[in-house]
């Protein structure tokens, strides 16, 4: 599943803490999981940018998503989500 707002699928992020590359990771991800849901690189790109932009509980999902559809990915997601506070 996907968290996008509608900034977001427009690439449009703003905030204190977000940075550009995180801003350009975040909205063709989000594209990518809304057009084709299995694609287990688009859910892991999503958690890295959830996980970059402090969204722990969305990369989790994320990272939920890709046991089922690739889990040497989950466990690559889950390794950065543990070295994020």
């Amino acid at each position: 599943m996907c968290h996008c707002s509608n900034a977001d699928r427009v690439g449009y992020r703003s905030g204190p803490n977000v940075g550009a590359a995180q801003a350009v990771a975040y909205s063709p991800a989000c594209f990518a999981v809304r057009l084709k849901a299995d694609y287990a690189e688009a859910h892991f790109n999503l958690g890295v940018a959830m996980t970059l932009l402090g969204k722990k509980q969305q990369a989790e999902q994320q990272q939920q998503v890709l046991a089922k559809l690739k889990p040497e990915l989950a466990e690559k997601l889950g390794q950065l989500l543990k070295s994020k506070p």
